[in-house]
């Protein structure tokens, strides 16, 4: 190993052990663990299901009053095929009573708060404790190593909010970059000018991997063979929070010259899945969360596709069981040749955020409008239209702690990108939904090519 490179694993390992104690121990764990037999693997999730459920039902309103309910006891639900006795559980059903997912214990815990709109467009509040913190890093880490990635190696990342591309200051983001070999590019921004300037980046920085959005990712690409400029082959392309069609991978594949591994993680549920480098779908993680696939009564499905629910097992500060993530996917019944017994995540459907294009012909990823509104106290949902470059229309679905004087803050932010843009509001009561319960949160209707 180079000495630089070297240098750089140090850097990395003691910042992390230092920002995050216990996760060198953690990420040797989930390493070994990866090769373990189904069997093994499924033994282990089921012991820490059952402690969750003591957990839950012993310190938090909700489960206590649900079991209750159901006439119930801690022991009638110790495995993973017991949690059908269970309903599904809504963002709806703790917006409605958060108070209700408040732990005895939380007073004595340490953990962190988080927003997100996830794949629905509604801005959701979680928390998450500081151990479920450092498990879910250690398993980000193991899962790029199904490509070969090794905690250090560099890597530039193309994205926005969803991967924590936002707007931290400066020093914040420097220290984040220098701490893990990477360079944050936004998605938000994606002029010529400023791919020109990423094109830049990247062929200095040479890293082994891309990160990003496909959809940002895609546009990248595509502006590079149209103009084409050539940039340092990485190893491999990680795409995650948008859908990653095929035409999109075959892009990726042949503008970068290299294997494209597709990912899907929600770190409010505590799922997680990667592909390795026998692209045969996702292997879920099985450490941090139970990933069910259901119909539309909650029952779980077999090579079928359905709902992807989640039950979080580690995570102390607000356990969620048989949560709706809102996302649509189906299990394959194989088993990976690369031996991981693992199972997998066959599919991805129903994640989906478009480019929005200014009327000066900049491309700008929707998640940028979704960060705006997401963050604002008082908006259920939220769904943005793009018809013309010109207009946006934004539909809002508010509750009463909604300030709609603030309208015109968000007009402001928006014109931060173009001030031709001419941005309509509409609150409403409800946003429609497609017959499966989707709808697509950003979504862009100009015509191919513009």
């Amino acid at each position: 190993m180079r000495p630089v490179a070297q240098i750089r694993r140090l850097i990395f390992q003691g910042c992390h052990e230092l920002a995050l104690p216990g996760f060198s121990a953690t990420y040797r764990y989930v390493k070994e663990n990866q090769w373990k037999s189904r069997a093994e693997l499924q033994e282990e999730q089921d012991r820490a299901l059952a402690a969750m459920i003591r957990f839950a039902v012993a310190e938090v309103p909700y489960y206590r009053r649900l079991f209750r309910t159901l006439d119930l006891a801690p022991g009638d639900v110790r495995t993973v095929a017991d949690l059908p006795r269970l309903p599904v559980l809504t963002k709806d059903i703790i917006r409605s009573a958060p108070e209700e997912f408040i732990p005895a214990s939380l007073g004595r815990q340490q953990y962190h708060e988080q927003v997100t709109s996830g794949s629905t467009g509604a801005p959701f509040r979680f928390r998450v404790s500081r151990d479920d913190r450092t498990l879910a890093i250690a398993l980000l880490y193991r899962g790029w190593g199904y490509a070969g990635y090794r905690p250090g190696d560099s890597m530039v990342i193309l994205a926005g909010a969803a991967l924590n591309i936002g707007p931290r200051n400066t020093l914040s983001r420097t220290v984040h970059e220098v701490v893990r070999n990477t360079r944050l590019l936004s998605s938000f921004e994606m002029s010529g000018e400023m791919m020109e300037r990423y094109t830049g980046i990247i062929n200095r920085k040479q890293p082994r991997f891309l990160r990003g959005y496909p959809s940002a990712l895609y546009f990248f690409a595509t502006w590079l063979r149209e103009k084409g400029t050539r940039i340092h082959p990485p190893e491999g392309v990680f795409t995650t929070a948008d859908k990653l069609y095929p035409a999109m991978r075959s892009r990726l594949e042949e503008t970068f010259s290299c294997p494209v591994y597709d990912n899907y993680g929600l770190y409010d549920g505590g799922v997680g899945a990667y592909e390795c480098t026998a692209h045969r779908g996702m292997h879920i993680n099985t450490e941090r969360a139970v990933l069910e696939v259901v119909d539309g009564e909650g029952i779980p499905l077999t090579s079928r596709e359905g709902r992807i629910l989640c039950t979080t097992l580690q995570n102390h500060a607000m356990p969620l069981i048989r949560y709706d993530s809102g996302d649509l996917g189906s299990i394959s019944g194989t088993q990976c040749p690369c031996g991981r017994e693992s199972l997998l995540l066959r599919e991805l459907i129903g994640r989906s955020v478009d480019m929005l294009v200014t009327p000066e012909g900049m491309r700008v990823h929707g998640a940028f409008v979704g960060t705006i509104l997401e963050n604002y106290p008082g908006i259920r949902e939220y769904r943005v239209v793009q018809e013309t470059p010109r207009t946006l229309r934004v539909k809002i679905v508010a509750d009463p702690a909604f300030d709609p004087a603030a309208l015109q803050g968000f007009r402001e932010l928006i014109a931060s990108k173009s001030r031709e843009w001419e941005v309509e509001f509409q609150l409403v009561d409800a946003i429609e939904r497609t017959a499966a319960g989707k709808y697509r949160f950003i979504e862009s209707r100009l015509p191919p090519g513009l």
